[in-house]
């Protein structure tokens, strides 16, 4: 081979994964630009009107009407394109969407070249990572195809871990207080931090005050445009009554429950999970197990998964952190059992259809169910074995 020709083999060698991020990029691109027109019903029945009412108020002096449940900073972003002409209004909300999941795919890529680094990899896999979730279908369905907004809480979700666990812990607590803000399913990280205050004993208590310090800024906009107070902060608490099931289209425990019985089983839930925490808690205290990086990663599956199996009224959205920790843990440590969150994020474009295409397979939402089981079941145990090796 020439000298040149072999120089230049070299180079793209030493740069391959650049090229991967590259084609990532635009590829992931193209694949969401194939759904910008689709409208789901979501969007006539949800963003339309509340854009429509933005419109019609001025922007973002129509934060002080009371339209919507999500809380003030994603309606910030929506007042933000109320001026467009009513067609460009559902390519906005895409295109929004579409920034936040390039950047989730860049955040996540972020914090496993660290934990590659910290494992003793080449940290270019990450560059793999970055590609996964370019591509990984239920993260293209959401924004580009449905329109909706997961990916903006979750990449801060992303960052905070990114922070922790480069203990940077008062930064860690701003990225979670943002996340709070753009939609509360980021409490389902909240037991990680919590553990590694407790038992790691490596921060103090007082940056969890960041968290409602976020909350009091997030609603501001609508309090200065006119919206009594009040009614601002207790958004969230209002969320908890919207719906009247038990599960909203998501196959969990809940599935084999009568679905109409919310009022029954819906403090059973809460507490049932507040339970699992305590026991999780109490077993690591007798324990004195400390909680390593790769403890930490695992524990974050385990939180989301438990969140999502056991709170009832949830949406089959809020899955999205839980099968993005269990690629990244995937890609890190256990590269052989990728087709794990493979399977999750196939099941979770099951249940997507429904709203996309009008495709009903609730019949087998059963089968889901015992599969997200299973799945879940192994990771908790994986990581009570992570954690008594001190791995």
């Amino acid at each position: 081979m020439h000298n040149t020709e072999s120089k230049v083999i070299d180079i793209i060698t030493e740069n391959f994964w650049l090229f991967i991020i590259a084609i990532s990029l635009i590829g992931g691109i193209a694949a969401r630009l194939s759904g910008m027109y689709l409208v789901s019903s979501d969007y006539y029945q949800y963003l339309q009107p509340w854009m429509e009412t933005l419109h019609n108020y001025g922007g973002f002096r129509g934060l002080a009407i009371d339209f919507s449940n999500y809380y003030i900073p994603y309606l910030c972003i929506l007042a933000a394109g109320s001026g467009l002409e009513a067609s460009g209004w559902l390519i906005y909300i895409k295109v929004i969407s579409m920034i936040s999941e390039v950047a989730f795919a860049a955040a996540a890529a972020l914090l496993a070249h660290r934990l590659l680094k910290q494992a003793g990899q080449d940290p270019r896999w990450a560059s793999a990572v970055f590609a996964i979730f370019m591509f990984s279908p239920m993260v293209v369905l959401d924004g580009a195809f449905w329109g909706q907004c997961d990916y903006i809480y979750a990449v801060f979700c992303i960052l905070c871990i990114y922070f922790l666990l480069g203990k940077r812990y008062y930064a860690a607590m701003n990225m979670f207080g943002i996340a709070f803000i753009f939609k509360q399913q980021a409490l389902f990280i909240l037991p990680v931090l919590v553990l590694v205050w407790f038992i790691n004993k490596s921060f103090s208590a007082k940056g969890f005050l960041l968290i409602p310090l976020w909350y009091l800024i997030g609603g501001l906009p609508a309090i200065i445009a006119g919206r009594p107070a009040h009614e601002v902060y207790s958004i969230y608490f209002q969320q908890a009554n919207v719906y009247n099931r038990l599960t909203m289209n998501l196959p969990n425990l809940y599935v084999f429950f009568p679905n109409q019985k919310k009022d029954i089983f819906f403090l059973w839930g809460i507490m049932a999970t507040a339970a699992i925490f305590m026991i999780l808690a109490l077993w690591l205290i007798i324990a004195k197990y400390k909680l390593t990086d790769r403890a930490i990663v695992a524990l974050c599956i385990c939180s989301t998964g438990i969140c999502n199996m056991f709170l009832p009224a949830l949406h089959e959205r809020y899955l999205v952190l839980y099968v993005a920790f269990t690629y990244l843990y995937c890609c890190i440590y256990q590269k052989k059992k990728l087709f794990i969150p493979g399977i999750l994020d196939l099941l979770v474009c099951i249940t997507y259809f429904y709203f996309l295409y009008g495709v009903d397979l609730t019949n087998l939402y059963p089968l889901i169910a015992a599969i997200h089981m299973t799945i879940l079941s192994y990771m908790i145990c994986d990581t009570t074995r992570i954690i008594r090796q001190g791995a």
